[in-house]
């Protein structure tokens, strides 16, 4: 073997290295990014819970709170929480929809032979329209209720079946 074998081998070897050292840190930067996106939410729900807390601890000092008052505070809260789930799975079905369409469309170009591995876009695209099709169609209407429940009796009415 000659110098120039030598310089070529040590050059794939510098090569192998650098690029598993690039995927290396790749992968550190996302699952450190990862813990971080992760304490951040964690975080956020303990301070949402603490100023919830504080709030109703307020009211009760204050005397003049009733429980009409907490039950508001509870739905509202309730109906919040209701209405970011239902455009969560909006948002996502149509993200997992694009995602589909844009395998289904890429992939077209890129088929070699008789196997046509475009279809494979059918899977997310079909996942993104159940997740649009339930947030419009099917998910419940109310919070707490349900899609068809009777709404609760309001003032002296009184609901003789359960006796």
């Amino acid at each position: 073997m000659g110098a120039g074998s030598e310089t070529v081998a040590a050059e794939s070897v510098g090569k192998a290295v650098a690029l598993y050292g690039c995927v290396g840190l790749t992968w550190l930067a996302f699952f450190s990014w990862l813990a971080v996106v992760g304490w951040a939410i964690q975080r956020r729900k303990e301070r949402e819970a603490f100023y919830r807390h504080e709030t109703e601890k307020r009211l009760l000092e204050q005397g003049d709170a009733s429980a009409e008052q907490f039950l508001q505070l509870r739905r509202e809260e309730e109906r919040t929480r209701w209405l970011r789930r239902r455009e969560g799975l909006k948002v996502g079905g149509l993200i997992t929809g694009a995602i589909g369409l844009g395998i289904l469309l890429g992939l077209r170009f890129v088929d070699t032979g008789a196997l046509s591995f475009s279809a494979v876009g059918w899977i997310p695209l079909g996942i993104g329209l159940v997740l649009v099709l339930y947030a419009y169609v099917l998910y419940p209407e109310s919070p707490s209720l349900g899609r068809g429940a009777p709404p609760a009796p309001s003032g002296g009415e009184t609901d003789d079946r359960h006796d």
